[in-house]
């Protein structure tokens, strides 16, 4: 069973929070749309007849996923989303080459209205490692506004598993696919999601 936590129109982060001041971080300030999806696992254990047991529940850990929507296809949203775009001196570029991934960046989403001091919030989303999976349509299309009509695009990230954040500090065990509320010591945000 999914739980889903539609967000509305929240602020959404990306790259490396351990870096100073958010200096590590991609800012793609407010999007149109992100939903939160956490897929629980369970296995449950059988008698004979086949009744599931109560002394029997196993939790297996959760599943998530981050959808972003967005309207920007600059080429700098696409380089810091995309794991396989590159900048080029001409736009960007599409890897085809099988490889490992540096470091997966962590996404942060913050709702609407929590901006303003983003590392004290509770309703803060935070995914250490999220990796870009999945199509990515970018629609050109007249729209019902003619040719100013611009369509919306979406980014779906997978929650990976990470023990230690990019400082190479461990993560608390239900910190390390998705969390929500107070970031590990050490993370920060730019100026603008911090308190006065």
């Amino acid at each position: 069973m999914a739980k889903t936590y539609a967000l509305g129109a929240p602020y959404v982060l990306i790259g490396d929070p351990t870096q100073a001041s958010g200096a590590g971080l991609f800012d793609l300030g407010l999007v149109p749309g992100a939903t939160v999806t956490i897929n629980q696992s369970k296995t449950r254990a059988r008698d004979v007849g086949g009744i599931p047991r109560a002394e029997g529940a196993f939790d297996r850990g959760v599943r998530a996923e981050i959808t972003i929507r967005l309207y920007d296809v600059q080429a700098e949203v696409m380089q810091n989303l995309i794991s396989a775009a590159t900048e080029r001196t001409d736009g960007t570029g599409f890897s085809t080459t099988y490889r490992r991934q540096s470091a997966p960046p962590t996404l942060i989403v913050v709702p609407n209205g929590e901006e303003g001091d983003a590392v004290n919030s509770d309703r803060v989303w935070y995914m250490p490692a999220a990796d870009s999976d999945g199509p990515i349509e970018i629609l050109y299309d007249e729209g019902s506004e003619g040719n100013e009509g611009n369509a919306s695009w979406e980014i779906t990230f997978v929650g990976l598993q990470r023990e230690t954040d990019q400082a190479d500090t461990a993560l608390d065990e239900d910190q390390q696919m998705i969390f929500q509320g107070d970031p590990p010591a050490g993370w920060s945000f730019p100026a603008a999601y911090t308190a006065e």
